[in-house]
């Protein structure tokens, strides 16, 4: 028993635990962003109550570390962090996580995939948000 607590103590000093917490908040404000984040007909729209105060403080933080490209890779909507970020790399269909580090060195947990517009030609789109590593 002495072992495991051990363990998981070296684990979540060791940043795993952050890491994993980061991990399913994430995972929250990607299931927050395809119900606020509507596209139809290439156009990119954020649909929330812009006078509720948790709705605004959600999408904001939403958009803090985000970039939006269509299936050819154009840039259609980036947050000013973003860029320091991004390495060229495609994003694929498949969620994947990436840590980014910053032109200052700080690091960022990356979700990025693949969400499909709201209209009926229900095109594919690729979609990254991110949270600062160490600080939420």
């Amino acid at each position: 028993m002495k072992k495991v607590v051990l363990a998981l103590a070296l684990f979540v000093l060791a940043g795993g635990g952050t890491a994993v917490y980061l991990r399913g908040k994430l995972n929250q404000d990607w299931v927050a962003m395809t119900g606020m984040l509507r596209i139809k007909k290439g156009m990119p729209e954020w649909y929330f109550d812009r006078e509720d105060p948790d709705q605004l403080r959600v999408a904001s933080r939403l958009q803090r570390v985000y970039q939006l490209t269509d299936a050819k890779g154009s840039v259609l909507q980036s947050s000013d962090v973003y860029p320091a970020l991004d390495d060229g790399s495609p994003v694929g269909a498949k969620p994947t996580w990436k840590i980014r580090r910053d032109e200052r060195g700080y690091a960022y947990l990356i979700r990025s995939g693949v969400v499909y517009s709201n209209d009926r030609a229900r095109d594919p789109y690729f979609v990254a948000i991110g949270r600062p590593l160490g600080r939420w």
